[in-house]
């Protein structure tokens, strides 16, 4: 969130993981940050005319974050700087068609996976086998600086609204 630069793909399971990922990018970069990253959302419960539309201007955009479900896991063909699994996907296939929005016509491109304790880590280490990576991110990569106060300011407001609807 911090620099944003690039386009990210955000994947995760549900239509409201989707809904409240994009919304918390928003609160945090902004509370957190100091600068507002828009982060748009494309999810089964849109229109497919909304879904169209958030895709096209989201290809129109150097920065981005499209939070999304594997909806559009395949079928579109623009690039994409970063792949993140929010989400661990259930399985290789599911794994392949996600990371495969970036890195396409011979570009480069970067998929990250979050995992927690859990369920996430049995779904890992089913797929990890059988996906390759060219490079692995250490600690000190993915290590960031967090005012923890304003990230718990962040998700309050999140939870507020959340209620709120």
């Amino acid at each position: 969130v911090a620099n944003c630069q690039g386009r990210f793909l955000v994947f995760v399971r549900s239509n409201e993981a989707a809904a409240r990922l994009a919304r918390l990018v928003e609160l945090v970069s902004y509370k957190v940050f100091g600068q507002l990253v828009a982060a748009k959302r494309c999810s089964g419960e849109m229109r497919v005319q909304d879904r169209r539309k958030v895709l096209r201007d989201f290809a129109t955009e150097d920065d981005g974050v499209l939070v999304c479900t594997d909806l559009i896991a395949r079928g579109i063909d623009m690039h994409i700087d970063y792949v993140i699994n929010y989400d661990v996907p259930l399985g290789a296939r599911e794994y392949v068609h996600r990371v495969g929005r970036t890195a396409r016509a011979g570009n480069s491109g970067n998929a990250i996976t979050i995992v927690s304790p859990g369920n996430d880590t049995k779904h890992f280490w089913d797929i990890q086998p059988s996906i390759a990576r060219s490079g692995e991110l250490n600690e000190e990569d993915a290590h960031l600086e967090v005012d923890e106060e304003k990230y718990q300011e962040a998700l309050s407001e999140l939870g507020q609204e959340v209620h709120a609807h």
